[in-house]
């Protein structure tokens, strides 16, 4: 495919690409988060630290004359701290929300907590589902709902059980687009325990469907919360904390309202439109530094693209 291209976007995730030893064309790196410590949790020794080598020492050499993108301000922060770039040469663009799919409705008539997205390890779902054992001594008619799939599935529906909470945990797996819309609407609170994110959609598309969120207080989501205005952040793996933020969110309706209304103004900064701006800006601006490029004459400004 060479010569059909005018620039690449190299997308790590995980194990880079290293396209600058091997395509002379413009290139950008786009970095959603470093994936250190998931390699430390998800693989074991050597397989752990050979990608660490790769992610950390080989790629920040590779792609030292790169520019580089990422979603938040905690991940350009973790790039800059293994040297992949410096706040030079790092750019942030937030992923965006369809803001005409997602919209407030009806709650539900019990208090509801919604977890939606992948079951993995490093998701801490355990950590919900502990927590709602808390909750039910206080709310015993509330719901918690787990949508999405993953190889932690199994595990956590075991957790459940041994809880003897397992009538008060429903698993719905993958779901369609219009009930993700609707659980994500009539839920009370959106739970979001993991341990790292680079950014943290779910939660900002919650904050857009007027729901509360409850996440852990970590890089990426540190961005996509707006603490506490759309929800709060807690100690990541803090069982405790998680299900007192739950239930000061369940038993107060005001409460519940203010985050609500809080939510759906946060998530309005961020659209698909203007995402796609920002990277077009970029982009021109990476074409023009590497070729020089010249359209009808003039240089391209960013205010004109």
């Amino acid at each position: 495919m060479r010569g059909k291209y005018d620039i690449i976007i190299d997308c790590e995730n995980g194990i880079p690409f290293f396209t600058p030893l091997y395509s002379g064309i413009p290139k950008i790196l786009l970095l959603h988060h470093v994936h250190q410590d998931v390699f430390r949790k998800r693989f074991r020794f050597p397989i752990y630290n050979f990608a660490q080598i790769l992610e950390s020492k080989l790629a920040p050499l590779v792609y030292r004359n790169v520019k580089k993108v990422t979603v938040s301000e905690s991940s350009r922060k973790e790039m800059i701290k293994i040297g992949l770039g410096m706040s030079y040469d790092i750019d942030v663009v937030h992923p965006g929300v369809g803001g005409e799919f997602f919209k407030t409705r009806q709650k539900t008539t019990y208090p509801s907590l919604l977890y939606l997205g992948r079951l993995m390890p490093w998701k801490s779902v355990d950590t919900a589902i502990m927590a709602m054992a808390l909750v039910l001594a206080k709310f015993p008619k509330a719901v918690f709902t787990i949508a999405g799939f993953g190889e932690a599935r199994e595990k956590l529906e075991n957790l459940a059980g041994k809880l003897g909470i397992k009538e008060s945990v429903k698993f719905l797996g993958y779901v369609s687009s219009e009930v993700k819309l609707q659980l994500l609407g009539e839920s009370w609170v959106f739970v979001y325990p993991s341990t790292m994110e680079g950014w943290g959609i779910s939660v900002v598309e919650a904050a857009a469907s007027g729901t509360a969120v409850v996440a852990s207080d970590v890089a990426g989501l540190r961005d996509s919360v707006r603490n506490p205005e759309s929800g709060f952040l807690v100690p990541q793996g803090d069982v405790i904390s998680f299900a007192e933020k739950i239930n000061l969110i369940f038993s107060d309706r005001n409460l519940l309202q203010k985050l609500s209304d809080g939510g759906v103004r946060w998530a309005a900064n961020f659209s698909w439109d203007k995402s796609a701006h920002d990277f077009a800006v970029i982009i021109m601006e990476e074409l023009l530094r590497h070729n020089s490029l010249i359209l009808n004459g003039l240089t391209v400004a960013k205010e004109d693209v």
